[in-house]
């Protein structure tokens, strides 16, 4: 490739990137309210006229019932306080807008069923969402309902529900394995066994916990390469990668946990770089490709950086859950997550970290490794910074994310001040987005003039009137 062509390349690559961040997000400029009734069956629809098609999810809650409806990548133009909702199985309609994303809480007089359509445009209509709410348990599908005001139900008709929350995928990859013992320490422990030991105990308490699927790379004592441990990440769809190990350092006296991610630019540190050389030349079966030149190197570096920004940003998010975590088990080598060129962690879509258990090389971390009970404890700690993870930032569709959704939706009805401490990325508009209050309230409530909050600092959040 000529430098030429490279370099309109990468200029339409972050030309295409500008593109999409800065073009016009799809707005909901409309409501239309219908309602019948069939056979004391009674069925509302609600129809949101749109710019653009939208992507959209939706789940119910009860005690009291309602509809919870997030539209993401879109603004809300209409004004849903005044639409009339006399004779409908609707009490109220709540929206609001956070960043980007559009939430719709529609208050329900009783229990319903639920089905929402996108509707592409036909002749004189433009993109439409469709909600149908309907008593009784009726169903109705998205083919009865015509263009008109009438509407017909029928019992038979195939009612198309939510997908039910999925498992959050955890891949665990014990390192090594097979032909490659990994380090080995003073009085002989292998690393691959050790490692095996903590992964396997991990998938176990894994097992056991509601909304969590665990995956092991390997269960044996058998090698796998790079492309296979990769390859299984994403035929398990993924949703973070953790890669265990517990390696030998130049200097014996080296001790305790870190947690590595992956680096775009080098490691953060000379012990990083000097692991992450050691891994790299273990894991590509003796191949070290640290030294090779690299014709294509800004080319390259725009298309990581486009592919994995975000996901590094995830991977750093999980590594200081699980350092917090491993602190209570062992010291920390490092206080902070490392970065470093792990090739295990170049997965551009799945957020991936390396979790060095301790050091081998230390005859005293080697004697704590090889006791199964000290394994366990290690396990669990990963565990509770997987699980804390995702209870903060929960994929959507999952079991995780249905609870929080719960918990924002009783906190919107709270009615008793609530005490909160401060954790790293918390802001006051953050937390009065989360918890529906306004910043001002909280201000007053905390005597904060400044707007300054810090890590660690309990402050209250008044209650909701």
């Amino acid at each position: 490739m000529s430098r030429l062509c490279k370099i309109l390349f990468i200029f339409i690559a972050c030309f295409s990137v500008s593109s999409v961040a800065l073009g016009s997000l799809p707005e909901i400029d409309a409501l239309q309210v219908e309602q019948s009734r069939s056979n004391e069956i009674e069925t509302t629809a609600l129809t949101f006229v749109l710019t653009q098609p939208v992507k959209y999810r939706y789940f119910t809650l009860s005690n009291p019932n309602r509809l919870v409806v997030d539209i993401n990548d879109a603004m809300l133009k209409a004004d849903v306080a005044k639409v009339p909702l006399d004779n409908t199985v609707i009490k109220s309609i709540r929206a609001g807008q956070t960043g980007k994303q559009v939430r719709l809480v529609f208050d329900l007089k009783q229990k319903t069923d639920t089905q929402i359509t996108l509707l592409a445009p036909k002749s004189n209509y433009r993109d439409r969402l469709l909600i149908v709410l309907t008593s009784k348990n009726a169903a109705i599908t998205s083919k009865q309902i015509p263009e008109k005001k009438t509407l017909n139900t029928s019992k038979n008709s195939l009612l198309l529900k939510a997908a039910p929350e999925r498992d959050i995928v955890v891949v665990i990859d014990p390192g090594h394995g097979g032909k490659d013992p990994g380090a080995v320490g003073s009085y002989g422990a292998r690393e691959k066994e050790i490692v095996l030991g903590i992964s396997q105990a991990l998938y176990h308490l894994m097992k056991n916990e509601p909304g969590l699927k665990p995956v092991l790379t390997r269960s044996g004592d058998y090698f796998i390469g790079l492309r296979g441990r990769l390859q299984k990440a994403r035929n398990a769809k993924a949703d973070m990668f953790i890669a265990i190990h517990a390696d030998a350092y130049k200097n014996r006296s080296a001790r305790g946990a870190s947690v590595y991610a992956l680096s775009q630019r080098g490691a953060s540190s000379e012990a990083a770089r000097w692991l992450a050389q050691k891994e790299n030349y273990s894991e590509l079966g003796g191949v070290d490709l640290n030294g090779l030149e690299d014709s294509d190197k800004n080319l390259r570096s725009v298309l990581i950086d486009l592919s994995q920004t975000a996901t590094i940003a995830e991977s750093l998010d999980i590594g200081e859950s699980l350092l917090s975590h491993l602190s209570h088990i062992n010291s920390l080598h490092h206080e902070t997550v490392e970065q470093a060129r792990f090739v295990v962690l170049k997965s551009p879509d799945i957020p991936s970290v390396l979790v060095e258990t301790g050091f081998i090389s230390n005859p005293s971390e080697e004697h704590n490794l090889q006791n199964p009970a000290y394994r366990e404890q290690i396990a669990k700690a990963i565990l509770t910074g997987i699980k804390q993870y995702f209870v903060d930032n929960p994929p959507r569709g999952t079991l995780y994310a249905a609870q929080k959704d719960e918990q924002q939706a009783q906190l919107a009805h709270r009615t008793q001040e609530l005490p909160y401490r401060i954790k790293k990325g918390d802001t006051l508009s953050l937390l009065a987005d989360e918890y529906h209050i306004s910043v001002e309230a909280i201000r007053k409530r905390n005597g904060i003039h400044n707007g300054d909050i810090n890590v660690g600092q309990t402050i209250i959040l008044p209650a909701i009137a």
